[in-house]
């Protein structure tokens, strides 16, 4: 168990990766609750302010 912590630990830091998760749960639930149309504007906006 203590392995696949070690293992684990770098992405689970990882920023990138929060950030991933991050967006895709924001897509998601933007897709059930707002519509694509919405959700595209909202990635739109995240990249122009990560770029």
């Amino acid at each position: 168990m203590e392995k696949i912590t070690q293992i684990a630990a770098p992405y689970a830091l990882s920023t990138r990766w929060q950030v991933a998760l991050w967006l895709l749960a924001i897509a998601v639930s933007g897709v059930t609750f707002l519509g694509y149309g919405q959700v595209e504007l909202l990635l739109q906006w995240v990249n122009a302010r990560l770029c």
